[in-house]
């Protein structure tokens, strides 16, 4: 579990993917990322940027609009072969 500000710019997400074998997936470039507000509908964040840090390790920065939102706040990153 990770905690956010709301309304707040520039917050980074780590994120871990992992393959289908528990194998570390570098190499990753444009995944979807969705998030979901408070268990609502799943949709694309307004920021999203996704960066690649090494061995697996990613983040997705979320700003404002993305967090305006009180509460649970779920994010999905989907690539083929990789998932988490």
């Amino acid at each position: 579990m990770i905690f956010l500000n709301a309304n707040k710019n520039s917050q980074k997400v780590p994120i871990t993917l992992i393959d289908s074998a528990e194998n570390l997936v570098t190499g990753i470039t444009a995944p979807t990322i969705q998030i979901s507000k408070n268990v609502a509908a799943y949709a694309t964040p307004s920021d999203g940027t996704w960066t690649e840090l090494a061995n697996g390790d990613y983040t997705v920065t979320l700003n404002e609009t993305d967090t305006d939102t009180v509460g649970l706040l779920l994010m999905r990153v989907v690539k083929s072969g990789s998932s988490r």
